[in-house]
Formats: C-alpha cells, sequence, structure tokens
C-alpha cells in the first residue's frame, strides 16, 4: 500500500517539473572571434570540430529531442 502511494507520488512530481523548461536559446556570437576563424583551420578540421564539440562548446547548441523532458534536461 505505501509503495503505490510512493509510486503516485514519484509520477505526479515527475509530471509537474515537465512545465519547467530549460533555456534553450543560443546568445549572440561574433564569428570572427572564434577558434576556427582565428587559427584559419582547414576546411575538413573545421568540419570535424564543428560536428564533434561544438554541442558542447560553443554558443551554437543543437538540442537533441529528449533534453526537452525533465528530469534529462
Amino acid at each position: 500500500m505505501i509503495y503505490k502511494r510512493i509510486i503516485i507520488i514519484f509520477i505526479i512530481i515527475v509530471v509537474l517539473i515537465q512545465f519547467k523548461r530549460i533555456d534553450t536559446t543560443n546568445p549572440e556570437t561574433d564569428l570572427t572571434k572564434g577558434y576556427l576563424s582565428m587559427t584559419n583551420a582547414p576546411a575538413e578540421i573545421s568540419d570535424l570540430i564543428k560536428t564533434s564539440c561544438f554541442d558542447c562548446h560553443s554558443n551554437e547548441v543543437t538540442y537533441p529531442w529528449y533534453s526537452y523532458i525533465a528530469p534529462v534536461s
């Protein structure tokens, strides 16, 4: 009986936290001050860095579908 009540409370909490969203707006960036433009990186290196690193290490984040679902977000 107590486990059923705990599970119901947990489900209610998970549903309620869906209404609190994270800020997914990317701030304005100056591309001329970026690492790739300052070092004149070759195109293949530039593409590799953009696909591998930019989602975590830049202001050009592309959020995956699961980043809109709490508590994963």
